[in-house]
């Protein structure tokens, strides 16, 4: 997919969230998409929603998708297969 069919379907889904959401709650959706974007993503959702590239909570640690902090680690032996 590129940028701009990601900006048309943020902008789309913010749209649709907007009005529930409060300050906090805001900051932490555009974040969250950012966050999944990955590089450029703060720019895309600025663009998408017409929020500054300033609002945006800060950033967690990055984590690729092939790694996973420690503390959310699976202890070996508490999953079962299904």
């Amino acid at each position: 997919m590129d940028k701009e069919a990601y900006e048309q379907l943020i902008s789309k889904k913010y749209d649709l969230l907007k009005s529930s959401l409060d300050e906090r709650s805001r900051r932490l959706y555009l974040a969250a998409e950012a966050i999944s974007l990955g590089r450029g993503g703060v720019s895309t959702v600025s663009r998408a929603t017409g929020a500054s590239p300033n609002v945006h909570v800060h950033r967690p640690p990055r984590v690729t998708l092939n790694e996973t902090p420690e503390e959310f680690q699976i202890p070996t032996g508490i999953c079962q297969k299904i």
